[in-house]
């Protein structure tokens, strides 16, 4: 049976809203590298649209923004260990660059996070001093990022008992869902 909606969308948002309740909201997040070899890291989902967009900011000068520049098509992971379910999500991540955006999602951040973007680059040699006397700029830095990734395909496992479940569904389909087996 199919059942027929973007509905996941809405599911995925009470879901983790019940998982992380106030903590961030994490996703793992992979992309390729110029050698086409996988890489995978931890991001924090800024904002979650009605439509499974999923947004995160990031700095500049870390390889992420590289690699999506060079291939967009990137495939996230969701995993909500005490529901026993994981969304994999794959998409385009597209970097806004309307003040709006930025100025959004800037607002959002703590004090201390956005003191990150006036540290050092991400892989450079650890420097404490710099990163002690940092203070918050008063201005969206340069090295400030959004991304948005637009889904079009979600592949959803549920490995809470008896029975696994487990369905895919894209948007190519209208966002039908189409069991598989796990």
């Amino acid at each position: 049976m199919n059942i027929s909606s973007p509905d996941w969308a809405g599911e995925l948002q009470t879901a983790l809203s019940r998982e992380f309740n106030n903590a961030p909201r994490l996703a793992m997040l992979a992309t390729a590298d110029v050698s086409g070899h996988p890489r995978i890291r931890a991001i924090v989902i800024r904002q979650f649209d009605a439509d499974g967009s999923i947004w995160f900011v990031t700095d500049t000068r870390s390889e992420k923004v590289r690699q999506i520049a060079a291939e967009s098509s990137v495939e996230m992971l969701i995993w909500l260990a005490s529901q026993r379910i994981q969304y994999r999500i794959q998409g385009v991540a597209a970097r806004a660059v309307d003040r709006v955006s930025l100025l959004r999602q800037w607002d959002l951040l703590s004090a201390k996070t956005r003191t990150m973007f006036v540290w050092p680059a991400s892989g450079e040699p650890r420097d404490d001093v710099a990163m002690a006397q940092a203070t918050p700029p008063s201005e969206i830095p340069l090295t400030f990022a959004v991304y948005r990734v637009v889904p079009s395909r979600v592949d959803f496992l549920s490995v809470a008992q008896p029975l696994h479940v487990r369905w895919i569904a894209s948007e190519t389909d209208r966002w039908v869902r189409h069991p598989v087996n796990p």
